[in-house]
């Protein structure tokens, strides 16, 4: 609390050293000087023959040099008999500076001198003794808190300090309430003794007279000071302390009876012949009595005792009046009324702010200003005028600015007024401080008494600052029988010597006029938004600092606060200038340099708007003039309404996204999940601001950690914002910066613009709702509940600041109270309702649609970067997880355009490692059994638990996966750094490994393939020197074996690019290459090449179609180079004579190397969509448009335009003369004849399709295909992935073995060998190579198959020497390459997880067998590829495989017959297989006919896209299961699985013929269940059940088990009354047979619907029909819809309404309806009964097991918990209801997924889930695991399988003597060095279950011997049960227990 004196002022200037003493006594040896500079403790400087002294900080020290300083170090709290000082501000002379002379200096020395042997104690006595005065007082009682408290204490501690050198002379003792101690006040802080009193109102502390008189009596007080405000001018505490022999540093009580009372003080006036305005006491005069008072009858005269006498009296003496009462004070108390309705409203509230008091009545007087005389009396009938104050501004009688001397009064006439005051005090004996008051009218200089304040007033220190007087001091001087004229700074005043003791005739004798004007402001906690009214609340702290003409004190300290029953002043600035302005100028900026940091509201801002008006500045101001302004509201701080909403959005969004990080960070510190999966909301949201009218709203997203963009309708703000220490926010837009503070508020958000003003943005309420604007008690409601209210008008009374509030209503009409009287309310309660007389005059918002002007914008900064530090730092900040500046893939193109060459790959390693940094920590907790968000997080948590910003920060990164992805896509993807042959960096290699380890799922699938790619890429031989190298060859190598190289050696990008060459030979065989390779699969004939000239060649040629007879499907073809688009016209010239319109031909244009623009998107591949190439081919287009007449008569009908752009891959663009030569964009970027082979233009007919691009391989095409012909659902026609393979030559030599290279390099275009000749030959072992070919992509190998075939496909041959067999390997490895393109597709956003699949593999190269064979083979090699790949299969959602395969005797030959094997899914079960022969028309090249293989019968096949199980299948995907009759296949495939696992064993029974059947148990009419072939997804209820015959190697002869699970595509597999009991008939079927019972659940829980029928034609009655917002009257159907219901579909009876008849409805019940047909409500609780009671028996009676796929939700979860054995898919919660419901019920959002409630992470850990599964292909093995240890029936015993190994064998595992994993004793295991230790149980065949709970016990199934058997062992390490948190309960925390090994704990004793 330095002040300026203290802190800014030059200091005191003495010659010797500064000397630092305790209290108590001065040390003898110590000079006098350094005995005053050491109280100060200021350090010695050097000075001549005078010294300099800051006023207010040390000039007091030295006496009489300034009369009073104001600021001193003052006693703090005692320790150790040793005195703390602080420096604190007075209120006196603060920055003048003295020169005081070195003989002043002497004698103050002399007069120390004399006083060092004293105690400070002993000098107080003295000094009252010397003075004249008769009483000693040591201890004081402060009976008052807040400003008046503060000040006492600080001025009479310094008052004590300067004269006796001891603050602590004087003990203060004060009176604390609750609310003050809370409010950390500052008074309690600065007395020696607090004593608690009683809390509230002030009646009970404060104004409580008996209370006061019993503390001063308890603590031993000498005097009480009273103050201001509360008792101070009660007549009942001096009387009383009078009476205990107490000072009352005041009055007596008779003068405070009579003086202190404005009535008889205005009586006074009159008998005294002061003028008084006219008054409810006009004319009354009297004598005193006896007592000092005035007579009763005459006093009561005066009064106003009714509302008549009010209303009389206001009548007789003119309106405006004023009601006071006589007790009040401080603007309470007191009403202006200028009519006699407002008087009627003000009179009961006069009364209730100051109960008890008596109230007079006076005339306003206008243009008047308040003028006051500060008056001190003595005990010696002695009264002094220190001078006056003109408080003229003020608000409802509460003063705002106080300044002093009235320089508005003249100097004669104010002396007059001097006088009149001491004369009226001297008369009756006036003792202590008072003011009297005037009314002065400047105009006619005219004044008139007002009243007159027995006590001392808030003001008080503008007194002290032009005079020189301590009041407070001087008040303690005078009750301790001082005489004025004896007191220094009196003396001082009035020019005499403060030490000398002549005398001084007060009503004579001048003072010296004050040098200085001085103006004080108070700071109160008041709205001047809203017309000054109080608020409370805590106060963080003041910013306020002092300077040399302005200093401040206040009642709060750092983390206070002002409570509802304090006063609403809490500090007071005091500014001096040698003239007015000067004191105004400098108030001012003292308030500018002000903060108030807090809950409250301060006038600060407003107050420099009204010190800086034109009135006040003239000081042409009267009482009325601030008043006049608050209605009027023309003053008011002037702000832009944009950058109130721009900061306030601002603020908002801030406030919005720390309270979410702390939130989150919390949340982790617990274990809580559920918000961080809500982390990546951070990044974008909306902030809606109303202001003024208007609606803003800004949609804002998080750049960086400080980097906020605000979006306004097509304006974007990028701010700059940094939370600073203090809480404020700076923001930076532009080159300007602005300091944000802020506080939410119940009425909404109080915005500090720092230079601008504080503003309130208002929350905007319902206009029906009647809300408390501030905090306090309801004193009265207005009107009665049910009355009526008009907008604008009072309708309740609040309390608040001891003050009495009427608040008005917003609107009008009826209202309903919703507090009582008495109520205690904060601001923004809600105290009312109001039924609103017209809702459509309420104001409505309007939405902002304009420009957003904000003028920080129109002083934007100039770029300090360069674009590449811009983008790169944008694309880090993306890389972080924060919301992108632009498209992420042009963001990384511009950034390597702008970055120069020697450092693009460094720029692209820091992308990758930003990227990986975050990526590899996700993928270092993923796994199997951890794949949910959950899952990683929780995994996450406990990898950084100590951390949790880590979490948080790593969440927000992999929050923006999608976007991190593009960017490290593109940068993989920029020819810049990436093109073939280019070195690369070490760093650049080793990031490039990195991201090709990252595992394929959780999202990184692109990015693991594309960098492989790249990889391969940057380490290929340049283009150049494999351009040269097939140069060499094709001057030596026949053109035949050219068109059979791989790709990477000739390739068309290779063979056009030579076209070009010198060499005729050269360009010539490239030519015929190139034609060759393109046609490969064809029969080529009659060629014709021409090679005259680079870039001037062209080829004709015949070919002709697989399997064509003689010379039918042979066309023609016209190959030819051109240098560019513009010069196809000369192609239409030169095609061959030859060509008729007879036959259809093509045409091939290879446009030059130039040809394409360099500028694609996408360089890496050649499937770029760019401009360029869009307007390449629609160029083309319009050319063969133009030659359409001449194409036709050549029987052109195809023409395909090559696009070179080396050293990558051709672009190719078909055009058709039956689309009128129109680009077809299903065959963009497709080989010339790629199009037939892959049979695109079949799925194009029953298809919509779309190219999805890029591809892994050359020779595949992926589509997605949306049906043309099947139903559209919900989400649209279902969609089709269709992935196209083709495969052209063969290698190996005839004979031998090896013929699966083929079809295995058909994805890596590669040599395919002679595998047909080899397959038919019957040998076997070729599958080696090819298998090893297909895992170079493990190795990121997979772009370049040249090398990986020399490196990996040596060793087949061995093994075909070798005997050994195995020849699926490579149709294997051709398949999975098929599901590769399908996982790369659904990684594209318009492909996605929800569309089904569809592989199509084609086989040019003949298979020389009969096509009966070559069925039973693939067919054979389909089964096992799906039994072993089903997981991939259902993941992918594959429904069809197909292979076609051309059959004939000799390779290279006609084809025979074209065979096509399938696996489908269309007829219900999952990937039956077949094969058929296939008929073309060799001519139109379409499909004729399909043959069966073995009758060559004409048969059928059923397109894929009008399969009626399609969508069925669709709708159960998404559920995230799999349609319910396909589980039947995939039981099949287990099996077959599982036989050839078998079938390895050494005596091994074979597979029987049939190791699967399933027969439908159907419900008849009877209510039997009868077995039935019927087809799959005939069901009519959500409930399907089969009886499944299953030959297992546990029981070859086969067992039977009962199969029921939900159909989630019926009514979403829903519990309705029909599912109810066929679940319970198929139970009951099942344990009447004995049979094991599985459930697969994948439900929505019990139905619950609604009647559709009647949604349409059920009405409501409105009340008023021209406005629905009041309600109808009732609900009806009408009269014609009512016939036509069935009965007991509702309940009514009829009404007349309108002319016509109205059926009201008493009940809606709905039977008969279709919509209700089998339960939609409560009936269906029945049957949940019935299936749950069916459950629990069936578990005591036979084997039951669960498998929870998708969701299981109510009873569907209860089931499954009945049933007590669960295997639960990862993605399958079990719910009793979902999470959004239950937010719902919560009113906030607490879960975010349903595994929070019944994932595996819930689950697992509870013992409910006893094995966990990552796909329903997984659920049915683990199904299928759990049977092989279950009895066929109840009836058998376990089935004894042959031991895998036998039971003589050693158990080599040897448990040790420390704690080890007990699994390795039970399954064994393998030792460091790779050998096997074999366990108890046979090998492989241990399960556990219950694996994640009770951890102390393992549990599970194994074999022993071939038996089954139980297993359960005890845990021997220690382990940790983990309990996570509770995602409703946000206080909760993750609990982690640890759990010592050998020992029981709940958990494993009851999983035991």
């Amino acid at each position: 609390n330095m002040s300026a004196a203290a802190s800014q002022a030059p200091a005191v200037s003495f010659l010797s050293p500064s000397v630092v003493t305790p209290a108590g006594k001065v040390p003898k040896e110590t000079s006098n000087v350094a005995k005053v500079n050491s109280v100060v403790g200021l350090q010695a400087q050097s000075a001549p023959n005078s010294q300099t002294f800051s006023a207010g900080s040390t000039a007091a020290l030295v006496g009489a040099a300034l009369g009073g300083a104001t600021v001193v170090n003052l006693r703090g709290r005692r320790k150790k008999g040793r005195t703390q000082t602080r420096a604190i501000p007075g209120g006196v002379a603060n920055s003048r500076v003295v020169s005081v002379s070195t003989a002043a200096v002497a004698a103050m020395e002399r007069d120390i001198k004399e006083q060092v042997d004293m105690t400070p104690e002993e000098l107080l006595e003295q000094y009252v003794k010397e003075k004249g005065g008769s009483r000693v007082i040591k201890k004081i009682l402060i009976a008052n808190n807040g400003m008046a408290a503060t000040k006492a204490i600080l001025s009479m501690r310094q008052w004590a300090y300067l004269q006796f050198g001891s603050e602590s002379v004087i003990q203060f003792v004060v009176m604390a309430t609750p609310e003050d101690l809370d409010a950390n006040a500052e008074f309690i802080r600065l007395a020696d003794t607090y004593v608690e009193v009683p809390g509230g109102k002030n009646v009970n502390n404060y104004a409580n007279v008996q209370l006061i008189i019993d503390m001063a009596k308890k603590y031993s007080c000498d005097a009480v000071w009273p103050g201001w405000g509360h008792a101070s001018e009660n007549p009942k505490l001096p009387a009383g302390l009078s009476k205990e022999g107490i000072i009352f540093i005041g009055p007596t009580s008779p003068v405070m009876s009579v003086l202190g009372d404005k009535i008889a003080a205005n009586i006074l006036a009159q008998t005294a012949g002061v003028n008084s305005i006219p008054w409810s006491g006009d004319g009354l005069k009297a004598e005193l009595t006896d007592e000092g008072t005035i007579p009763d009858e005459i006093f009561q005269k005066g009064l106003i005792n009714s509302m008549d006498q009010a209303i009389e009296c206001a009548n007789r003496i003119g309106y405006p009046v004023m009601l006071k009462a006589s007790e009040g004070g401080g603007g309470k108390g007191i009403r202006m009324s200028a009519n006699e309705e407002e008087l009627a409203a003000n009179y009961p509230q006069v009364l209730a702010e100051v109960p008890g008091s008596p109230v007079f009545m006076m005339q306003l007087c206008t243009g008047a200003r308040h003028i006051e005389v500060q008056i001190v009396g003595d005990m010696h009938g002695n009264a002094v005028a220190l001078n006056g104050r003109d408080c003229s501004t003020q608000r409802r009688f509460q003063k705002i600015f106080e300044e002093g001397p009235p320089s508005i009064v003249p100097k004669d006439t104010f002396t007059e007024m001097e006088r009149a005051a001491q004369r009226l005090t001297q008369s009756i004996g006036y003792l202590g401080a008072g003011t009297v008051e005037y009314l002065y009218n400047a105009a006619s200089n005219e004044y008139y008494f007002l009243e007159l304040n027995p006590r001392l007033q808030v003001e008080h220190p503008v007194t002290e600052e032009i005079t020189g007087v301590n009041l407070p001091a001087t008040q303690l001087q005078v009750v301790m029988g001082i005489p004025l004229e004896n007191i220094p700074q009196v003396r001082k005043f009035y020019g005499k010597a403060p030490d000398d003791t002549s005398g001084i005739d007060f009503l004579k004798d001048s003072y010296v006029y004050p040098d200085r004007h001085v103006i004080a402001a108070r700071i109160t906690a008041e709205n001047p938004d809203d017309g000054f009214k109080p608020t409370s609340g805590k106060i963080q702290r003041i910013k306020f600092q002092s300077s040399v003409n302005c200093w401040g004190y206040f009642s709060v300290g750092a983390n206070g606060g002002i409570h509802e029953y304090a006063d609403s002043q809490f500090g007071h600035i005091f500014a001096h200038g040698a003239n007015r302005n000067d004191a105004r100028r400098a108030l001012i900026l003292a308030l500018k340099n002000m903060n108030v940091v807090g809950e409250i509201r301060n006038p600060v801002e407003y107050l420099v708007e009204l010190a800086s008006t034109e009135a006040f500045r003239e000081n042409t101001i009267d009482t009325s003039w601030l008043d006049g302004i608050i209605k009027e509201k023309s003053v008011k701080p002037s702000y832009d309404n944009f950058d109130v909403v721009f900061y306030s959005a601002i603020f908002r969004a801030m406030e919005s996204l720390e309270g979410q990080e702390k939130d989150i960070k919390d949340a982790l510190a617990a274990g809580q999940l559920a918000p961080v999966q809500k982390i990546t909301t951070m990044n974008s949201f909306p902030i809606e601001i109303i202001f003024e009218g208007k609606r803003y709203t800004f949609k804002v997203e998080r750049g960086g950690s400080d980097i906020l963009k605000l979006t306004i309708g097509d304006k974007k703000i990028v701010a700059k914002v940094r939370r600073q220490p203090d809480g404020a926010i700076f923001v930076k837009v532009g080159n300007t910066v602005m300091n944000v503070a802020g506080a939410e508020e119940p009425l909404g958000l109080r915005l500090r613009l720092e230079g601008i003003s504080t503003i309130m943005v208002p929350t905007v309420y319902d206009p029906s709702e009647m809300r408390s604007e501030f905090n306090g008690k309801v004193v009265r409601f207005l009107q009665d509940s049910g009355g009526v209210v008009k907008a604008g008008q009072p309708y309740v009374e609040l309390e608040a600041m001891k003050m009495i509030m009427p608040v008005k209503a917003m609107s009008s009409g009826r209202i309903t109270h919703l507090k009582s009287p008495g109520s205690i309310v904060a601001a923004g309660d809600l105290l009312g309702s109001v039924e609103l007389d017209d809702p459509s005059s309420v104001q409505t918002i309007d939405d902002f649609t304009g420009d957003f002007a904000l003028g920080a914008l129109s002083d934007a900064a100039a770029p300090e970067e360069t674009p590449f530090d811009t983008l790169f730092a944008d694309v880090k900040l993306l890389l972080d997880g924060f919301a992108p500046a632009a498209n992420p893939s042009e963001m990384v193109q511009m950034l390597f355009k702008e970055t120069p060459a020697e450092n693009w790959q460094s720029v692209a390693s820091e992308i990758f490692e930003k990227y990986l940094s975050v990526e590899e920590e996700f993928a270092s907790v993923m796994s199997d059994d951890v794949t949910s968000a959950d899952q990683i997080t929780a995994a996450l948590i406990a990898k950084h638990k100590d951390a949790p910003e880590t979490v948080m920060a790593l969440s927000l990164a992999h929050g923006q996966l999608v976007a991190r992805n593009e960017v490290v896509l593109t940068t993989l993807r920029d020819t810049r750094w990436a093109v073939p042959g280019r070195t690369a960096s070490d760093r650049l290699k080793a990031c490039l490994d990195r991201l090709s380890q990252l595992p394929s799922s959780g999202g990184y699938g692109p990015v693991v393939m594309v960098s492989s790619q790249v990889s391969e890429k940057i380490t290929i031989i340049p283009f150049e020197d494999r351009q040269q190298k097939l140069a060499e060859m094709l001057t030596s190598v026949d053109s035949a074996k050219i068109s059979a190289m791989s790709a990477v050696d000739a390739g068309a990008e290779l063979l056009c690019s030579l076209m070009g060459d010198e060499s005729e030979d050269i360009r010539s065989k490239a030519m015929e290459g190139y034609v060759k390779r393109s046609y490969r699969s064809f029969q080529v004939s009659n060629m014709e090449l021409s090679a005259a000239a680079p870039w001037k060649l062209s080829a004709s040629f015949n070919f002709q179609y697989p399997g064509a007879q003689g010379s039918e499907g042979t066309r023609g073809c016209f190959c030819t180079t051109v240098s560019s688009i513009k010069d196809l016209p000369s192609v239409f010239e030169q095609i061959p004579a030859s060509f008729k319109e007879e036959v259809p031909s093509k045409i091939i244009a290879i446009v030059g190397p130039d040809a394409f623009s360099a500028t694609a998107t996408d360089r890496s591949t050649f499937y770029s969509s760019d401009a360029a190439f869009t307007a390449t081919f629609e160029e083309a287009g319009a050319q063969l448009q133009a030659a359409a007449g001449t194409l036709k008569a050549a029987g052109v009908t195809e023409f395909v335009l090559t696009l070179l752009q080396p050293p990558l891959q051709p672009r190719y663009a078909c055009f058709m003369a039956k689309d009128d030569w129109k680009e077809s964009s299903t065959r963009r970027d497709m080989k010339p004849v790629n199009a037939y082979l892959l049979e695109v233009n079949r799925i194009a007919e029953e298809y919509e399709l779309e190219r999805i691009i890029p591809t892994i391989g050359r020779n595949s095409m992926v589509y997605l295909g949306a049906s043309k012909v099947a139903k559209a659902g919900r989400r649209g026609p279902p969609k089709t992935v269709f992935v196209r393979m083709i495969t052209h030559t063969m290698k190996a030599a005839p004979g031998e073995s090896g013929w699966e290279t083929g079809p295995t390099n058909l994805l890596l275009g590669e040599w395919m060998g002679d595998w047909a000749n080899q397959l038919a030959a019957g040998e076997s072992g070729w599958e080696t190579g090819p298998t090893n070919l297909l895992l170079a992509r493990v190795d990121g190998r997979l772009g370049q198959p040249t090398c990986c075939w020399r490196e990996w496909m040596g060793d087949w041959a061995n093994q075909l020497a070798a005997g050994e067999s195995g020849w699926e390997t490579g149709p294997t490895n051709l398949l999975l390459a098929g599901i590769d393109e399908l996982e790369r597709a659904r990684l594209s956003p318009k492909v996605g997880a929800q569309p089904n699949s569809s592989i199509f593999a084609h086989l040019m190269w003949l298979v020389d067998l009969e096509p009966e064979k070559a069925n039973e083979v693939f067919q054979g090699f389909l089964d096992q590829f799906v039994s072993k790949h089903g997981d991939r299969l259902q993941q992918m959602k594959v429904d069809e495989i197909v292979i076609k395969v051309g059959l004939g005797k000799t390779a290279g030959g006609p084809r025979e017959h074209t065979l096509r094997v399938t696996a489908s899914s269309m007829t219900g079960e999952y990937l039956k297989t077949f094969g058929l022969l296939e008929i073309e028309d060799p001519v139109t090249t379409k499909l004729k006919e399909w043959v069966d293989v073995k009758t060559r019968e004409t048969t059928s096949l059923d397109a894929f896209s009008t399969s009626p199980l399609l969508s069925r299948r669709i709708i159960a995907r998404a559920a995230g299961s799999t349609y319910a009759p396909e589980f039947l296949g995939m039981m099949k495939v287990e099996l077959i699985k599982r036989w050839a696992a078998y079938e390895q064993l050494p005596g091994a029974a074979p597979m029987p013929s049939s190791v699967f059947e399933g027969k439908e148990l159907v419900l008849g009419a009877d209510g039997v269940l009868s077995e039935s072939d019927r087809n799959a997804g005939m069901n009519d209820i959500g409930m399907v059940a089969w009886r499944c015959t299953m030959r297992t190697p546990e029981y070859p002869e086969g067992r039977s088990i009962v199969l029921i699970s939900n159909d989630v595509t019926t009514q979403a597999g829903s519990f309705g009354v029909d599912e109810d009991i066929f679940f319970q008939k198929a139970s009951e079927y099942a344990r009447k047979s004995g049979l094991p019972r599985i459930y697969i659940a994948c439900n929505s829980g019990a139905r619950v619907g609604l009647v559709e029928e009647l949604k349409e034609i059920v009405k409501a009655k409105w009340s008023d029909p021209e406005n629905p917002s009041k309600g109808f009257d009732y609900l009806y159907i009408e009269e014609a819809d009512y016939a036509k219901l069935k009965p007991g579909t509702v309940e009514a009876h009829e009404v007349e309404a309108d002319g016509s008849k109205h059926y009201q409805l008493d009940a809606i019940i709905g039977l008969e309806e279709k919509s209700t047909a089998g339960g939609i409500g409560v009936e269906n609780l029945k049957g949940s009964g019935l299936i749950a009671g069916e459950t629990a028996r069936a578990y005591n009676e036979v084997f039951t097991l669960s498998y929870v796929t998708g969701r299981s939700v109510g009873i569907g979860a209860y089931l499954n918990r009945l049933g007590q054995r669960v295997i639960q898919m990862v993605n399958g919660p079990m719910i009793l209801t979902g999470f959004g419901a239950l937010n719902k019920l919560l009113g906030r959002s607490v879960y975010t997924s349903q595994d929070q409630l019944g994932g595996p992470q819930v689950m697992v850990p509870n013992g409910v889930t006893h094995q966990l599964v990552q796909s329903d292909q997984e659920g049915v093995a683990a199904i299928m695991d759990w049977l092989s240890f279950v009895p066929k029936d109840t009836y058998s015993i376990p089935a004894m399988l042959k031991p895998v190994d036998p039971i003589e064998r050693e158990v080599t595992f040897t448990p040790s003597k420390t704690p080890y994993d007990p699994r390795h004793m039970l399954a064994g295991t393998k030792t460091l060095e790779g050998s096997q230790l074999s366990g108890f149980f046979d090998e492989g065949t241990f399960k556990e279950y219950l694996g994640g709970w009770g951890k102390s016990v393992i549990t599970g199934r194994a074999k022993l011997g071939g038996i089954p058997m139980g297993v359960i062992a005890v845990e021997t390490r220690s382990v940790e049960r983990r309990i996570p948190a509770d995602p409703a309960n946000p206080l909760s925390k993750e609990v982690i227990e640890p759990q010592a090994g050998q020992v029981w704990f709940p958990d494993s004793a009851f999983k035991t």
